[in-house]
């Protein structure tokens, strides 16, 4: 069991789960560890080995060691 330590979080997805501390989110593995430091404005769950992450009101995707794929550049209506 993983003891409330956060602001907000996500369900996992491909064994990740954004998590919230402080004014950032990040990604916590299954043993509760902080595996993708906070630091964007705000984070989705996994699919296919990505995830959507917003940084300065734009939004881009990072794989599962954090790195950025797709550079944050895009407006959120372009994910509707």
């Amino acid at each position: 069991m993983i003891k409330p330590q956060f602001i907000d979080s996500h369900d996992f997805k491909e064994g990740l789960a954004p998590v919230k501390t402080g004014y950032k989110w990040g990604y916590m593995n299954e043993s509760g560890e902080i595996v993708i430091k906070p630091q964007f404005d705000y984070a989705y769950g996994f699919g296919e080995g990505l995830a959507a992450v917003e940084i300065n009101n734009k939004w881009g995707f990072i794989d599962k060691i954090g790195n950025i794929v797709i550079e944050p550049k895009f407006d959120w209506g372009l994910f509707l």
